[in-house]
């Protein structure tokens, strides 16, 4: 039995093929010394086979058959033994974890050995690339000699044995201390901890962290580099220190100025009766106010002026008649602005109001009143708001408000208006209330003998009676006639034999119309209307003969066979023809004229 060492975890074993045509294949057995020969690989006709995964430092025994055509299996040759070989090991010396240097060159040291034999040393600084190490005794001591950069550095190396395997890689981090003064300005009102405001010195690539806290009333912003660069928003800097370095933390103000109007008061309205006013007021901030910004009537800010850095300040304002509305508000130096106030003053100038009450675009007080009354040129004040309600009295309905020009101001009866120079207000009612009529004669179902009648009446209204109109027997309306206003009344008429129906009603100035009164007469019928026939004659089938009867009046033809039953045949007023178109039907006809009232 022999020892062979083998590479990589791997063993190759290879051997002559026996010239026998018995032999059909080999068998090799493989396993570690002191257990049994369990593992098999069968290689057919292969004269060789590599045995894969041995572990490092264990002893393995082989041992090789022969199979022939019957599968009887014979030794092929002795036991074979071998050990695998163990991975190097190296490690670094000098220097040690977190060492510091103040020298920026280094001899770096370390120790490697192996079960067999070490056959280098590579080392590397920073992430550099791998170089070659040096030795003097076999590389049981290795050195190699450093540049170091400021700040952190990093070595790492690892060994290589003879067979190609490589040791673990060994790290170690260390320092390299190079100080320099760090610059910290701070820009506003704050603080920094830790606090590098007086040059302290700091090492040059090392990571530092610091924070800045603002004051009341201030806010934090950013951090900025010697530059003006932005490094961050956030309160906390992580940087890594490098030669002239320079930070600024930088703080803002974010505390509004507060402003004070003092006259006048922002609680009541202030009365003047000039047309100047002088404003004076208070601003304060916890760094300084810059301006005071006023304005009157929304006409533009205007800078106020002061002559003690505005703790206070004053306006000088030219009013126009009426409210003057003042707002004033203060910014400091860091542009923050205060709340906006505002306060009030009246600049009182009377003018007279003229105000109507009209109906029918008459000036009257009957229609209706106002409140409160300023009928009587009543003195307000100019640019003052103002409130008006009409009402209207018993029989009338206000309509709406209007203006000097008779423009509609509006249909509400409370009217809000300002008051101005020369304005003019009408308070507009109407007449809702109908007008009464009553016919005085005829008393209704009068007889009368007459023809001519003359019909009288009387007619009131709440306001105006304007016209009363009458109609005899449906005729068109006519207007009646009048000495009083319509208080009386009357209307000749001509009537006709019979019933007559006279109506009447009255109309007035606002256009009511009173209900439809009516009263009827009967004129009787004088004896000259009876009627008379005058001689007939007879053509073409037709009967022709005169109806005379009272000049005026109407009568009726009537035709019947047996002077029982009559026939209605024609109505007309006298004289008249009448011409019956179907006498020669009949074997006899008689006619009559009867009184058609």
């Amino acid at each position: 039995m022999m020892e062979l060492p083998a590479l990589a975890g791997n063993v190759t074993l290879a051997w002559n093929p026996i010239a026998d045509p018995t032999i059909t294949g080999y068998n090799i057995y493989f396993w570690l010394r002191g257990s049994n020969a369990t593992n098999r690989v069968s290689i057919g006709n292969a004269t060789s086979v590599t045995i894969s995964n041995l572990v490092a430092g264990a002893t393995y025994c082989f041992a090789a058959t022969t199979c022939d055509a019957s599968g009887l299996q014979s030794p092929f040759s002795g036991d074979i033994a071998f050990t695998m070989p163990f991975p190097p090991t190296v490690s670094i010396v000098t220097p040690v974890y977190n060492q510091q240097n103040i020298n920026g060159a280094l001899a770096a040291t370390g120790k490697a050995t192996d079960n067999s034999v070490v056959s280098a040393v590579f080392y590397a600084l920073n992430g550099s690339s791998w170089t070659a190490a040096a030795t003097t005794n076999h590389w049981t001591n290795w050195s190699a000699n450093l540049n170091l950069t400021p700040g952190t550095n990093l070595i790492q190396a690892y060994a290589v044995d003879f067979y190609g395997n490589c040791s673990t890689t060994n790290t170690v981090r260390f320092v390299y201390l190079v100080c320099q003064p760090l610059t910290v300005q701070i820009v506003g009102r704050g603080s920094i901890n830790p606090n590098y405001t007086n040059g302290t010195p700091l090492a040059v690539n090392e990571n530092y962290t610091v924070s800045a806290y603002p004051r009341s009333g201030f806010a934090f912003t950013n951090w900025t580099d010697g530059a003006g660069n932005r490094l961050t928003n956030r309160a906390t800097l992580c940087f890594t220190m490098l030669t002239n370095l320079a930070l600024r933390a930088n703080f803002v103000d974010v505390t509004k100025p507060t402003l004070n109007i003092v006259n006048p008061s922002p609680y009541f309205t202030k009365q003047s009766t000039n047309n100047t006013f002088t404003v004076t007021g208070k601003a304060s901030d916890n760094v300084a106010v810059g301006t005071v910004y006023y304005q009157l009537n929304g006409s533009g800010w205007t800078i106020a002026t002061t002559t003690n850095n505005w703790t206070n300040w004053t306006a000088n304002l030219t009013l126009t008649p009426g409210t003057n509305a003042l707002q004033a508000y203060a910014m400091d130096t860091s542009g923050n602005v205060s709340a906006t106030n505002t306060a009030s003053v009246q600049y009182v100038v009377f003018q007279p109001l003229n105000v109507q009450v009209c109906g029918l675009g008459v000036p009257d007080p009957k229609w209706g009143g106002i409140n409160p009354n300023y009928t009587n040129g009543s003195l307000l004040v100019i640019n003052q708001n103002y409130t008006l309600s009409a009402y209207a009295r018993s029989g009338f309905m206000f309509t709406n408000w209007t203006d000097r020009t008779g423009r509609v101001l509006t249909n509400r009866s409370a009217l809000q208006f300002t008051m101005h120079t020369n304005l003019a207000l009408t308070a507009n009612f109407v007449d809702i209330t109908r007008p009464t009529l009553s016919i005085v004669s005829p008393a209704s179902n009068l007889r009368v003998s007459n023809a001519v009648f003359v019909v009288t009446g009387k007619a009131s209204d709440n306001a105006a009676v304007g016209t009363v109109y009458y109609s005899l027997n449906g005729m068109l309306w006519t207007a009646a006639t009048t000495t009083n206003n319509w208080t009386n009344w009357m209307a000749g008429v001509t009537l006709l034999p019979g019933t007559n129906m006279v109506r009447a009603y009255a109309a007035d100035t606002s256009g009511n119309t009173s209900h439809t009164n009516s009263s009827t007469i009967n004129l009787a019928v004088p004896p000259p209307a009876f009627a008379t026939l005058g001689p007939a004659t007879y053509g073409n089938d037709r009967y022709t003969f005169l109806v005379s009867g009272a000049v005026g009046y109407k009568y009726r033809v009537q035709a019947s066979t047996d002077l029982v039953s009559w026939v209605s045949l024609q109505t007309n007023i006298t004289p008249f023809t009448f011409v019956e178109t179907n006498a020669g039907r009949f074997n006899q006809r008689f006619y009559r004229s009867i009184f058609n009232p």
